[in-house]
């Protein structure tokens, strides 16, 4: 029996030895990974809509989470939209990009998938802008998800 104690010790310690301890810092989430593309015929990159269409994209996003301040979720006109704000460099380049690329369609990519593509119907000229309309709870995730970014040094270290 005490034969049997040691060798399940002795391999539990080479477990330990080859895989290391848990990290607890692992278990954290990770920075959420969301984009807004710019949607564009001749965009080298391709995704699926959320209508099923196929969307060609440009290859580097305007946005990015990491531009992204703070989120909440609201009912505007009877759908439910996630409000974004965004930081000063990231407002500054959605403010100019809308002002010369109004009729554009901007794709919103949330862990590979194309949950919102939507025209640019006037220049934006706030430090945010709502996307939707989304299901409720998919909005109160997505808003839950950047305001942890937001908080979340790590996350502000990848700016």
């Amino acid at each position: 029996m005490f034969r049997f104690f040691l060798q399940r010790a002795f391999f539990a310690a080479l477990l330990l030895c080859v895989f290391g301890l848990p990290n607890s810092a692992s278990a954290a989430p990770a920075c959420p990974r969301m984009e807004f593309v710019v949607v564009d015929d001749h965009g080298p990159r391709t995704m699926s809509g959320p209508d099923g269409k196929l969307l060609h994209l440009d290859a580097a996003p305007l946005l990015t989470s990491a531009d992204f301040t703070g989120a909440n979720v609201s009912p505007t006109e009877g759908q439910i939209v996630l409000n974004i704000n965004l930081d000063r460099d990231g407002a500054q380049r959605i403010q100019q990009f809308s002002k010369s690329h109004v009729g554009a369609t901007l794709a919103f990519i949330a862990d590979g998938e194309v949950l919102n593509a939507a025209r640019i119907l006037d220049p934006i000229t706030f430090d945010g802008f709502l996307v939707g309309p989304l299901e409720q709870a998919k909005a109160d995730g997505l808003a839950k998800q950047i305001n942890q970014a937001a908080a979340d040094h790590a996350c502000h270290a990848a700016r």
